[in-house]
């Protein structure tokens, strides 16, 4: 739902920066706008704390509690560094680990190999990989999280 001249902006800048710079730009007042939208509709509504068309919609919590810790959350999402998850610090050696090394190989199931490292806001961990034996010393940063992930059905070995 951008405008068509900031998609045509979007894709005719060449600089990188400068692009990046338009497209969070573009993001941030749309993201604004549905923030003020979704606040203005709780508040219309009173206490019933319905939204939605056809009785199918989010329900958002209209009480003041509710609503400072909406707007906490959100203002969590733009300010400070990446944190590494909880489960991050429950890393020894032998435990089991999936990481995604690229769109190809995609996730790779792995065994911690040595204690773990932990150097200011990151974890450096020696990794060998079930699937050809390779053994990796890999960053585990608050930025890179979403390439770490427990190994599925390993739910009590991180809790």
């Amino acid at each position: 739902n951008l405008p068509a001249d900031a998609r045509v902006k979007m894709l005719t800048t060449t600089d990188g920066a400068a692009r990046l710079r338009t497209v969070l730009r573009e993001l941030s007042s749309m993201l604004s706008m549905d923030s003020a939208r979704k606040i203005t509709k709780s508040l219309s509504l009173g206490d019933t704390g319905l939204l939605g068309e056809g009785g199918g919609g989010d329900i958002i919590e209209t009480d003041a509690e509710s609503l400072r810790k909406a707007e906490d959350s959100q203002k969590e999402l733009q300010v400070g560094t990446p944190k590494l998850p909880p489960w991050a610090d429950q890393i020894r050696k032998g435990a089991r680990v999936e990481y995604f090394w690229n769109e190809d190989e995609e996730w790779c199931l792995g065994t911690v190999a040595e204690e773990p490292v932990k150097i200011m806001d990151e974890i450096i961990l020696m990794i060998k990989f079930d699937d050809d034996g390779s053994v990796h010393r890999l960053p585990f940063r608050g930025d890179e999280k979403a390439r770490w992930r427990p190994p599925p059905g390993d739910s009590g070995a991180f809790d």
